[in-house]
């Protein structure tokens, strides 16, 4: 299931953050990061896991420079929210 749920949260968040980069994604690209160092310190998180948010990390990086600052809000947004769901699932 938690693969399941890192893989739609992933899926979520690739469409990006625009091309200049609004507050909104940059506390998200923050957060991503901060997510990720925690899920580094957990053994019980399978590396695929931890691989794909890596991963979509850097894709959500490439993508930012692409869509429209509202667009970009709007897809932070959900974003965040998703962290949310997954802070829960993986407390720190």
């Amino acid at each position: 299931m938690k693969k399941l749920l890192a893989v739609s949260f992933c899926g979520l968040i690739l469409a990006g953050c625009g091309n200049s980069i609004p507050s909104e994604c940059t506390t998200t690209l923050k957060e991503y990061d901060e997510f990720i160092t925690q899920l580094e310190k957990q053994d019980h998180i399978p590396a695929q896991v931890k691989g794909q948010f890596k991963d979509a990390r850097k894709q959500l990086e490439e993508s930012l420079k692409s869509l429209t600052t509202d667009q970009a809000i709007q897809t932070c947004k959900a974003a965040n929210n998703s962290f949310a769901q997954m802070k829960q699932i993986h407390p720190k």
